[in-house]
């Protein structure tokens, strides 16, 4: 299995629950769940090349902040202001 069907397998399975019709209709919600596995195994890289400790509330805290960011661009304008 290469990496594209395990990521769309995990996918199915992690996130079977999600209503996905609050995406915007140009939005894939599975290149959004990538691109978010990409920032995260960024920012793990980043982390271990200057020798710092994996810290995961530090990690949580930067995924939260991606996520926020994201929002605007992959939900649909009425779904856009959730309640954290």
């Amino acid at each position: 299995i290469d990496i594209q069907q395990q990521l769309a397998s995990s996918f199915s399975l992690y996130f079977s629950h999600i209503d996905f019709t609050k995406f915007r209709d140009d939005v894939d919600p599975v290149y959004v769940y990538q691109m978010l596995q990409w920032m995260v195994d960024g920012y793990m890289h980043s982390q271990q090349c200057m020798q710092v400790p994996l810290d995961i509330d530090a990690l949580m805290t930067e995924f939260h902040r991606w996520v926020k960011m994201l929002r605007p661009m992959v939900y649909k304008k009425e779904y856009q202001e959730i309640s954290e």
